[in-house]
């Protein structure tokens, strides 16, 4: 993949963060009502359950659910079902997200304990409960797909304004490393 595909829509003047989304893939973003007494927050891992986006710790732990990503925060803790919106990316898009674990091209994360993490799947996963009331850690969440290409810093000085440095080590076919952001493709949450 080429590093434009991987542009977080702002220039290269900041890094990119939890629920950013490519350029490219921007415009799959859709809104959608969010559950009563909750606060979402851009970037934390949410589902969307009975209809209603609610923050993935506090969700049902039962089928049908769907993985989702809010490219904005919205705060609905004092309204009803539906009272707001939000933008969400949904599966088979790609939107940044924070992993709790290294992550290699490829690997799949599950849901944390934590909204704001994704935790990487291991391949010995015990798959039990498979009726769909098993707990949410037990379900891929996401597929890592690489780094945010390079981004250019500019000298603050006046004096200096011209000079220009690459963020070293950012390049889309690297590990993800523990608490780094990368880009991540949702899927089906399925064992």
């Amino acid at each position: 993949m080429t590093l434009e595909k991987f542009s977080s829509g702002n220039n290269g003047t900041r890094a990119i963060e939890a629920g950013d989304v490519p350029d490219w893939m921007d415009y799959f973003a859709v809104s959608y009502p969010v559950k009563s007494a909750t606060i979402l927050t851009k970037g934390n891992k949410c589902l969307v359950v009975g209809g209603f986006v609610e923050n993935a710790t506090g969700a049902k732990r039962h089928f049908p659910i769907c993985p989702c990503v809010p490219t904005q925060s919205v705060d609905n803790q004092a309204g009803a079902n539906g009272d707001q919106n939000v933008r969400i990316m949904l599966p088979g898009q790609m939107v940044a997200l924070k992993g709790e674990s290294i992550f290699t091209l490829g690997q799949y994360g599950t849901i944390a304990v934590t909204t704001n993490f994704l935790e990487g799947l291991s391949e010995t996963l015990d798959n039990s409960n498979n009726d769909g009331t098993g707990p949410l850690t037990g379900r891929k969440y996401a597929r890592y797909v690489g780094k945010e290409g390079a981004i250019f810093t500019r000298s603050a000085l006046a004096a200096e304004a011209y000079i220009e440095e690459l963020s070293p080590g950012i390049n889309p076919d690297q590990d993800l490393a523990l608490n780094e952001i990368g880009w991540f493709q949702l899927v089906e949450s399925a064992y």
